[in-house]
């Protein structure tokens, strides 16, 4: 078979541009193969569409598109987070045979553009069972970490009697985002992954965010997003960080607690969430609340 390997972009004087014809048929190819790469991706196309053409509008997204003379059968999203020196390398594709055929193409491009800053690659690979595992090892790629993806329904999740000291604030005025960012960025500064925020990363249109206080102090935060429709709104546990000074003290399963009553609050019926394997404490906590696991992420690097 013939394979068509397109470079769509928003770079107007050297590559090919999506047309809205193209976003559409790439949205309806997102949401045709299910759950992949390490995104959530909204069950509803038209939310899809809309991300697609906000990556397509955003300099530091590329999205590659493979195709027969008639298919999508496979994509390619690429970030590239200079903050950490790395690049993303997000695949979607029907087959096993198609990823492969991507990442050993990116890496490829990669090497020849140089137009990426970042020296590291990272391939992160959604893995729903044994069965589907990809060994990515003949590319030269090492294995460098695991997620979890778990999830539990509402109603199997038992809300105890708040916390007296415990408050989640929402963040709603500009010196309060200053706060949430740096309360971010101390909590997870030495974390895997994690890329150092500023206000301008700040998105209150598809995400809460909340600063948990233990009487007049920072705790720590809260994110917490919705994705889905409306006869199945799925929630997601985006992030939560606890301040070290007020770990193993329990607020931490306070705060989940909180989130998972304000998700059910606005007609939340499934809650997500994805956390590193090597914490295991974390992990114990959202056992408690009926989360079970229902898939990998694991995290390649070159």
């Amino acid at each position: 078979m013939k394979f068509l390997l397109l470079i769509m972009t928003n770079d107007k004087n050297n590559l090919i541009l999506l047309t809205n014809n193209e976003i559409d048929e790439l949205s309806n190819f997102i949401f045709s193969i299910g759950a992949h790469g390490h995104r959530d991706w909204p069950n509803n196309q038209k939310i899809i569409s809309k991300i697609i053409a906000n990556f397509h509008n955003c300099s530091s997204f590329e999205i590659y598109l493979l195709k027969n003379k008639s298919n999508i059968l496979g994509y390619t999203l690429i970030e590239e987070e200079e903050k950490i020196n790395r690049i993303i390398v997000s695949i979607g594709a029907k087959k096993i045979e198609y990823t492969k055929f991507l990442i050993d193409k990116m890496l490829k491009i990669y090497s020849k553009r140089k137009v990426y800053k970042s020296k590291n690659i990272h391939v992160p690979i959604h893995q729903k069972t044994s069965l589907n595992n990809i060994d990515l090892n003949y590319l030269k790629l090492r294995k460098v970490r695991k997620y979890l993806k778990m999830n539990t329904k509402i109603e199997n999740t038992i809300i105890s009697s708040s916390h007296k000291t415990l408050i989640l604030k929402e963040i709603v005025k500009e010196n309060e985002i200053q706060e949430f960012t740096n309360t971010k960025n101390r909590i997870f500064n030495t974390h895997w992954g994690f890329a150092p925020n500023t206000i301008n990363d700040f998105n209150h249109e598809d995400f809460n965010f909340l600063l948990i206080l233990n009487g007049n102090k920072i705790a720590g935060f809260l994110t917490l997003s919705i994705l889905g429709e409306k006869d199945h709104m799925l929630g997601k546990i985006s992030m939560i960080g606890i301040d070290e000074e007020f770990r193993k003290k329990g607020i931490g399963k306070l705060a989940l607690e909180n989130g998972i009553s304000i998700l059910k609050q606005k007609g939340v019926v499934e809650v997500i969430l994805d956390v590193d394997s090597e914490n295991r404490s974390a992990i114990s906590i959202y056992k408690k609340f009926n989360f079970y696991k229902t898939g990998e992420i694991i995290w390649w690097e070159k």
